[in-house]
């Protein structure tokens, strides 16, 4: 017998329980992305502005190959993956409270088919430590974001000779920034 799906039962394994498709898409998680990509983008705002900006008789632009646009760009991956970590918590026990997230079963397909891939949701004992499993996180997203803000930065953010001025700089740091955590968010669900 076929039953109709109510909206609130997507995502819902047995009581008390989620999916893993459940859990990403709860709102305690979607509202923690929101959150993160946000906090993102205007925390390094304020650093990057400081360290950027120019100043009288300061650098008034920076080259692709240069430490301060390489840094941020090789850096970002993992310190995004590490700083979110800080905000997990915010508000998870009202999030459990009101039901808006929950456990998945450790016997649940999905969840054995993403630890599969995504080995930091295994059992083991060294990823019971979220600052391991946030920097392996970053450790599997560098390799898709460092290229492609190389790519962006020397092609379309530098000019001819490739250089960077402060505010494009500013913009793009913190833009590029911005796009990690809803990814990471994501994953480390």
């Amino acid at each position: 017998m076929v039953g109709t799906i109510v909206p609130a039962q997507v995502g819902v394994a047995r009581a008390g329980h989620l999916t893993v498709c459940g859990v990403i898409c709860s709102r305690f998680c979607i509202l923690q992305t929101i959150f993160n990509t946000v906090a993102s983008f205007l925390g390094p705002l304020m650093c990057f502005w400081y360290l950027f900006s120019p100043t009288e008789g300061g650098s008034t632009s920076y080259n692709i190959n240069s430490g301060p646009v390489m840094g941020a760009i090789v850096a970002s991956p993992f310190a995004s993956a590490v700083f979110s970590l800080a905000f997990a918590p915010l508000s998870m026990l009202e999030a459990v409270d009101n039901g808006w997230f929950g456990t998945i079963r450790p016997a649940d397909p999905g969840l054995r088919r993403a630890s599969r891939l995504l080995c930091y949701l295994g059992e083991g004992r060294v990823w019971r430590r979220a600052f391991t499993r946030h920097a392996l996180l970053g450790g599997l997203i560098a390799p898709i974001w460092i290229p492609a803000g190389l790519s962006i930065a020397g092609n379309l953010v530098a000019d001819e000779h490739g250089d960077i001025q402060p505010w494009p700089m500013i913009i793009f740091s913190v833009t590029y920034i911005a796009t990690i955590p809803p990814v990471v968010s994501r994953l480390r669900t």
